[in-house]
């Protein structure tokens, strides 16, 4: 019965290492995108450019919609 309960706790253990594995590697495909468009709203740049917005939040959404995480609309 216990040997049942360690393996069961072993595979959640598991379960939750591959999801913070992906959630990590989902992280830092964000952060590059996250810090262009912190640039890209401060009103002190010069680089405003509404095609460059345009092609960035096609990235975010392609990043934030991959594997399954649907984002509703990104604007």
């Amino acid at each position: 019965m216990s040997g049942d309960i360690v393996k069961i706790q072993a595979e959640h253990w598991s379960a939750t290492q591959l999801k913070l594995k992906a959630l990590s590697e989902k992280m830092a495909e964000l952060e590059p995108l996250i810090l262009e468009a912190a640039e890209q709203l401060d009103p002190h740049s010069c680089s405003y450019d509404a095609s460059k917005r345009q092609a960035l939040a096609q990235r975010l959404k392609a990043v934030l919609s991959k594997d399954g995480e649907v984002v509703s609309q990104i604007k």
